[in-house]
């Protein structure tokens, strides 16, 4: 991860969507395009096999629960194949359904936005997010 210097006044953060919910993540992309360059996939699995073919974003909202590959997997496939992303892991979840799920979200270093969420709320954890990322590697 060195060298990965993200400096959000300067360029715009490569951002992933990953919902199963099609609408929600045109929403999500229609409200982040404007300051960043925006991929929405409606699969984790999808996802994955772009980022194991190298693909590298600065930031990845990724849904919880979703068919197939849900949120929880995505994260920890993403571990194993390019472990300097799993800090840019945000899982978004409505409710966690499952006792595996619960489990999951109760580690203390996975990053989450609860859904239903505002707007505001969604571009204030985004730039914390980034500011956050450009902080940590800045020195």
């Amino acid at each position: 991860m060195q060298g990965r210097r993200i400096d959000v006044g300067e360029r715009r953060a490569r951002v992933l969507i990953i919902d199963d919910d099609q609408k929600l993540g045109r929403i999500l992309a229609r409200a982040l395009a404007r300051e960043h360059e925006v991929t929405v996939m409606t699969s984790a699995r999808e996802a994955l096999a772009r980022i194991e073919a190298g693909d590298r974003f600065d930031l990845i909202l990724c849904d919880l629960m979703m068919p197939g590959v849900g949120g929880e997997d995505f994260y920890e496939r993403v571990g194993v194949v390019a472990p300097e992303l799993v800090e840019c892991v945000v899982i978004m979840t409505g409710g966690a359904y499952t006792p595996k799920a619960v489990a999951f979200l109760e580690r203390a270093s996975i990053r989450r936005l609860e859904k239903p969420f505002q707007l505001a709320e969604l571009l204030e954890a985004v730039r914390e997010h980034l500011s956050r990322l450009d902080g940590g590697r800045s020195g």
